[in-house]
C-alpha cells in the first residue's frame, strides 16, 4: 500500500512526448491497471485506439457488430 500512495504522490505530468511508440508489454500493463481500476457506477467509460491495420482486420471480424472496426479510419 505504502508503494501505491508513494507512487501517486512522487507522479507528474509530461508535456514533451517521445517520437517513437512505448513498448508492447508497458501498453499491455498500462491497460491491464486500467481495466482493474474503479469507474462510477461500473460503466468503464475507457476507450482505445488502434493503429495497426491487422488488428482491426481481426477485430473487426470477432463479432457481427464489430464490422465497422474493419474501415475504421487511424489516428497517428
Amino acid at each position: 500500500m505504502d508503494e501505491h500512495l508513494e507512487f501517486l504522490k512522487s507522479r507528474s505530468s509530461t508535456r514533451r512526448f517521445k517520437s517513437e511508440p512505448p513498448p508492447q508489454e508497458l501498453i499491455l500493463r498500462a491497460i491491464d491497471t486500467e481495466r482493474r481500476a474503479p469507474s462510477t457506477g461500473n460503466s468503464r467509460p475507457w476507450g482505445f485506439i488502434v493503429n495497426d491495420p491487422d488488428l482491426k482486420r481481426k477485430l473487426g471480424n470477432i463479432h457481427l457488430w464489430a464490422g465497422p472496426l474493419y474501415d475504421a479510419p487511424s489516428q497517428s
